[in-house]
This record gives structure tokens, C-alpha cells and sequence, in this order.
């Protein structure tokens, strides 16, 4: 840029003097250096979607003009980022992942949740890519469990969606009367959820750092709602209803 600038001060009526073949034979070697042939056939040979986003942008800049190939291939590559992104996310029954061997030996050994307590999973950044298999997974479910658990260990991010997308969770578990446990809630979707206060809707108390702990109060609650279930009878009856 110096030497530019000292061009264009000192010389610039002897570099205008310069024929404009020669100007163009110096950009041609500089194009030929930019472009890097070997690479080009090396990302061709990579997955389609790469080779599509370099082919669309080198083609929009041979025909259109290099701002907008830039633009066109940075959109592109965003939404293909976006896409694998959700792609490794995926939500689902814990036990049944352990059972079926779906991530080998890295898969927590986890204790039968006893019957109406349903224990699930998510796995992968949990935004607004991924969630609505959130929903899909507990539409899955049926009849609404006495208890769900909801594994967040392997989720390191979260983003707007993937908060309103636990907050509808919550809001369905209230109206099916289901206690909601979030566990292993990580720095980044702990903070996420107390700045948007929506860690004061959860509770302290249905954050548990592991899936046993909270099958533990999960059996405790069931205990309880099941002698509460059985001394109504009798407290009816002394009570003359």
C-alpha cells in the first residue's frame, strides 16, 4: 500500500504511460496465482454441498460480479452450516440410545426409569435448527408421563429458540400435570436461561447435575403421590364423605 501511495504521488503521469496490455498480462498472472487450481479440484472432490457452494459463487463471479458471488456464497455456506448443525442434534429416549447401542461405549449406563417417568436425551447445539425435534420427540411420547426428565449434558449452546422451545415443554408439562427435571445444565444454557429468567420458572430444585439423582426424587415423588393416593380413601370415609 506504501509503494501504491508513492506510485500515485511521485510517478503516476510516467505509470499512466504504461500500455494497458501489459496492465492486463500482470493481472492474468496474479489471477492465475489467486485461483489456485490444485484446491479447486480438491474441494470438488469433497461432499456435494461444498462443491455446489464453489461452484454457484466462482460462477456468479465469472458472470455477475465478485460482490455478489461473496454475498451469495457466504449466505450459502451459512445455511449448510446451519443444516449439519442439525443434523449431529438429536433428541430421543436415553434408555432405548443405550439399549440399541447408538453411540457405543461414550453411552451412560442408566438405571430403568420406573413406569411413568420418561427420561430423554438431547445431544448437539440446541437451536433454532434443531427445535422443533424437541417437539416431535415428546409428541412421540403419547400418554403424558408422571415425571420427565430431560437430559441437557451433551448440550454446550442454546439460542432464543431452543429456551422458548424448553419453555413450551414446561408450559405442556404444567398442563398435563408432569414434573419437568432438567439435568446436567451446562455454563452457556444455564446463564442463557437466567439472564431470560426462565430458570426461576424451571426451579432450583428440578435441576439435578445427574440422570440418577434425579430418578432418585423421581421415585421419592412417586412414593409419595401413591400413599397420598391410597390414605385418601380412608381420610374420606373418617371424615363422613
Amino acid at each position: 500500500a506504501l509503494v501504491l501511495l508513492l506510485v500515485l504521488l511521485l510517478i503516476a503521469k510516467y505509470a499512466g504511460m504504461v500500455p494497458l496490455c501489459v496492465l492486463a498480462s500482470v493481472l492474468m498472472v496474479v489471477a492465475w496465482n489467486m485461483m489456485e487450481l490444485h484446491r479447486f479440484r480438491w474441494l470438488l472432490g469433497g461432499p456435494k454441498s461444498d462443491a455446489a457452494v464453489l461452484l454457484t459463487t466462482f460462477g456468479l463471479t465469472v458472470l455477475v460480479d465478485l460482490t455478489v458471488a461473496v454475498q451469495a456464497g457466504m449466505v450459502l455456506a451459512a445455511v449448510m452450516f446451519i443444516k449439519r448443525m442439525a443434523d449431529v442434534t438429536n433428541i430421543g429416549d436415553l434408555r432405548e440410545d443405550a439399549e440399541s447401542g447408538a453411540e457405543g461405549d461414550q453411552l451412560p449406563v442408566v438405571r430403568k426409569p420406573p413406569a411413568g417417568v420418561e427420561v430423554y436425551t438431547i445431544r448437539g447445539s440446541f437451536f433454532f435448527g434443531a427445535a422443533y425435534k424437541l417437539r416431535e420427540a415428546i409428541d412421540a411420547v403419547g400418554k403424558p408421563p408422571r415425571v420427565l426428565i430431560v437430559d441437557l449434558k451433551s448440550v454446550l449452546a442454546i439460542d432464543a429458540t431452543g429456551m422458548h422451545a424448553l419453555d413450551e415443554m414446561r408450559r405442556r408439562c404444567r398442563r398435563d400435570s408432569t414434573v419437568l427435571f432438567l439435568v446436567g445444565v451446562h455454563s452457556q444454557p444455564l446463564m442463557a436461561l437466567a439472564k431470560s429468567g426462565m430458570l426461576d420458572r424451571f426451579g432450583d430444585h428440578n435441576l439435578f447435575d445427574s440422570v440418577d439423582a434425579a430418578l432418585d426424587r423421581a421415585e421419592r415423588l412417586l412414593e409419595s403421590a401413591e400413599e397420598h393416593r391410597r390414605h385418601l380413601p380412608e381420610a374420606m370415609h373418617d371424615t363422613g364423605h
